[in-house]
């Protein structure tokens, strides 16, 4: 079956390659799942109006006690380029 053209363009999600991990809660001040970042959030190097690149307010619980430390990797795939936004 051939792909639409839409898909074809479209970054697959590299969420989809990820080993199952253990879980724990993470929320936000500042940002809602499945809702736009609000502009002081946004880059200006994508051309954002307003003064933006600050981090949101972030705060994590209930993860396995050896735990060490934490790395936030944020993607776009609604980025103006051809392979999304990676910070």
């Amino acid at each position: 079956m051939a792909q639409s053209a839409a898909n074809a363009i479209s970054p697959a999600s590299p969420y989809t390659y990820l080993p199952d991990m253990p879980s724990f809660h993470l929320s936000s001040e500042t940002i809602t799942d499945g809702q736009p970042l609000p502009l002081a959030q946004l880059s200006q190097i994508l051309g954002v109006p307003v003064r933006g690149d600050i981090s949101p307010h972030l705060t994590w619980s209930g993860f396995p006690s050896n735990t060490t430390c934490f790395v936030v990797a944020i993607y776009d795939p609604q980025a103006p380029t051809r392979s999304g936004f990676w910070i």
